[in-house]
């Protein structure tokens, strides 16, 4: 009867050092928000939400763009085409503005569901760049 005990609470520990370390890495990752990561014609376009999963409401979008040297862009006019797959009409315009080193804008996404995010990035005396990324707000 000892021994079961002590097996017991021996695997007891061990179901809450599990649980601990899965809510850490659980807490890491809802920390982190939503990323993608494109590169289209030598431009890397980096989009990061910052709340995870985005939610209805508004939401700040992040968007740096790196040269096919890994440098930052900042002379570069981004815009933010926003809208959900199912009802495209229904799409929202915003223009990004620099802040530091990358850009930044309020998407007000109206409800939970898909959405899709076309960023056209255009450099100075270059085409206009696009890039567009798709995500679930809850």
């Amino acid at each position: 009867m000892i021994s079961f005990w002590r097996i017991e609470k021996g695997a007891g520990i061990l179901v809450v050092a599990f649980a601990a370390v899965i809510l850490l890495f659980a807490g890491k990752a809802m920390a982190d928000g939503f990323k993608s990561q494109q590169t289209v014609d030598g431009l890397t376009v980096i989009a990061e939400i910052h709340s995870n999963p985005p939610a209805a409401g508004k939401n700040h979008i992040s968007i740096k763009v790196l040269d096919a040297k890994k440098k930052a862009v900042t002379d570069a006019k981004v815009e933010l085409h926003y809208f959900m797959p199912m009802m495209p009409k229904m799409g929202y315009d915003v223009v990004a503005d620099l802040h530091g080193d990358s850009y930044g804008a309020m998407i007000d996404l109206i409800m939970a569901g898909g959405w899709q995010v076309d960023v056209k990035v255009t450099p100075p005396g270059n085409d206009v760049k696009k890039v567009s990324f798709t995500f679930e707000a809850k």
